[in-house]
């Protein structure tokens, strides 16, 4: 269960307003039905907050990642019944991934840290170059950019363990899914979130979705939702 700590961004709806935090501990403890929930008006309040701040940290929009998958992964069980069980532990899957992403910032952190003590101890008598405290990344930079890297920087290391060779289902990436759905939207004038899943799985609703935030923050697409029990339909801006 995510908490309260877990960010500090806040949300208003017609059925709640708090920490976003606090809206998945409600939900998860079955006070507060989750197809109530508009995730389209959540998306679109944090794309409004991540305009009003020039530098957002990356923590904060990883932990926003964190509760939104966890959010759409339970709204994706609630309202596609057609999706088997033996995909029961794939948004626990991304949730992991989102949780090592975290660790990774973390762990960065306290490693600047030490570095920064031991120039101290050791040339205490030498000023060298400040180092800008925190974690600012351009603006350009996207989380998936920081997970490629990495991924990248995990594949060099010698693994621990010799662990058993296993096939794993490919999952189709953001980029790939938004390439999708511009493709697309100039076949057709509008399509509904339903279309936009291929593989029918919930990692896919997920990366869906996460592809359909990245599009509407450059404004090229428009989402609409008539009612909370009906399909989102996608427009091209």
């Amino acid at each position: 269960m995510a908490s309260t700590s877990q960010t500090e961004y806040k949300i208003k709806t017609e059925q709640f307003e708090g920490p976003f935090g606090v809206l998945l501990e409600l939900i998860e403890a079955q006070k507060l039905d989750i197809t109530e929930i508009s995730l389209s008006t959540v998306a679109e309040q944090f794309l409004e907050y991540i305009d009003t701040h020039d530098e957002l940290p990356a923590q904060e929009l990883a932990d926003f990642l964190l509760v939104a998958s966890r959010l759409l992964y339970i709204k994706s069980k609630a309202l596609l019944p057609r999706l088997g069980p033996d995909e029961e532990d794939d948004g626990l899957s991304l949730e992991s991934q989102l949780r090592m992403y975290k660790a990774y910032i973390d762990a960065a952190k306290v490693i600047e840290k030490r570095v920064q003590d031991s120039q101290t101890s050791f040339f205490g008598k030498i000023k060298g170059p400040e180092l800008a405290t925190g974690f600012y990344p351009p603006r350009s930079l996207k989380a998936e950019d920081l997970a490629d890297a990495m991924e990248n920087m995990l594949k060099r290391l010698e693994p621990l363990l010799s662990l058993p060779k296993v096939q794993v289902e490919r999952v189709v990436s953001i980029n790939e899914k938004i390439s999708h759905i511009k493709n697309r939207l100039t076949k057709q004038a509008t399509m509904t979130f339903r279309e936009a899943l291929d593989q029918g799985t919930r990692v896919d609703a997920i990366v869906s979705f996460l592809a359909l935030l990245e599009l509407v923050k450059n404004r090229s697409i428009d989402v609409k939702q008539r009612s909370l029990f009906e399909d989102m339909i996608i427009e091209k801006v």
